[in-house]
């Protein structure tokens, strides 16, 4: 059975920040050996900043999200498989071409 839109929608994301948490741990661990070893940590350290900004944003965006889903009510299947309305629309049996009558 597959995942609700919603549901793996906010799996993904917080995927996304598991991963991003993940890093940022990484991260330090490597500032923390580059300090004790008297090794320049400048840019790892950079590195853990936008690390850091991306986190950030990520929980921004799944709050935002959120908000996004509890303002709107979850799409409901038809009942017994019917197939919604809005593609039942006949498209017309003939389209009329342009004509190209010459002037």
């Amino acid at each position: 059975m597959a995942m609700p839109e919603r549901d793996y929608t906010f799996f993904q994301i917080d995927r996304h920040i598991a991963e991003t948490k993940r890093l940022i741990a990484r991260q330090r661990e490597f500032i923390a050996v580059l300090q004790m070893t008297k090794l320049p940590s400048a840019a790892a350290e950079l590195m853990l900043e936008g690390l850091q900004k991306s986190l950030g944003a990520l929980e921004h965006h799944r709050e935002l999200v959120l908000g996004l889903y509890a303002a709107t009510p979850p799409k409901r299947d038809p009942p017994n498989g019917a197939t919604p309305p809005s593609r039942t629309k006949r498209l017309p049996d003939t389209i009329a071409a342009p004509s190209i009558a010459a002037e």
